[in-house]
């Protein structure tokens, strides 16, 4: 209709100005032709421009471009550069793609306590996916304390109620070997696991 007509030139009327977020809106539909034909060129251009102005989800993106050689050159180091930027500036996209990485030891060396700490950043962002993967390498650790059991069942509990059905299995594993005191325990740490989630950069391709 006509308001989303005026919405969309709006978008692009601030993206000429040189607005990051409304560069990446249009980079988007650029890339996949849902506004007009696709210009992939013209996509990747506004960006690395996004980018270039520190907009997260930009960087993650163009991080991951450089990651795959997708269109831009293959640079792997510039490309987990940009997404360490992404992730530091609070992008749930970038922390996802790093604690994945870092647990398995695709691209960087493998490095669970560097994983563990990317999970925990989206994983208080209200991410089901981070809160999951943080509680299975809490619960799988070497050397657990009850803190890491107590913390791995609040994150397990979070996310079942997001609706991620592996939580749901790892917790009826787990349950079973918390006392009733740590059961009260970790009705008391859950509350406060979890923030209210970014606007900017939070799902999770």
């Amino acid at each position: 209709g006509e308001d989303r007509a005026r919405a969309i030139e709006a978008i692009r009327k601030l993206s000429k100005d040189g607005m990051p977020a409304a560069m990446h809106a249009e980079a988007t539909w650029l890339f996949s032709g849902s506004l007009e034909s696709p210009d992939p060129d013209r996509g990747r251009t506004l960006l690395k421009e996004a980018a270039n102005r520190n907009y997260p989800p930009a960087l993650y993106e163009y991080g991951l471009m450089h990651v795959r050689g997708n269109g831009v050159e293959m640079n792997q180091q510039r490309g987990l550069n940009l997404i360490r930027d992404a992730s530091k500036r609070g992008n749930t996209s970038a922390q996802f793609f790093l604690g994945s990485s870092y647990e398995s030891g695709s691209l960087v060396e493998r490095d669970l306590n560097q994983a563990m700490s990317q999970f925990q950043l989206c994983a208080a962002r209200a991410v089901p996916l981070c809160q999951y993967r943080l509680a299975k390498l809490l619960l799988d650790k070497p050397k657990r304390k009850e803190g890491d059991l107590l913390q791995a069942v609040a994150w397990l509990q979070l996310a079942a109620g997001h609706g991620v059905e592996d939580a749901h299995r790892a917790l009826n594993e787990a349950l079973p070997h918390c006392t009733p005191e740590q059961l009260s325990q970790i009705d008391r740490l859950r509350p406060a696991l979890e923030r209210p989630p970014l606007q900017i950069g939070r799902s999770i391709e």
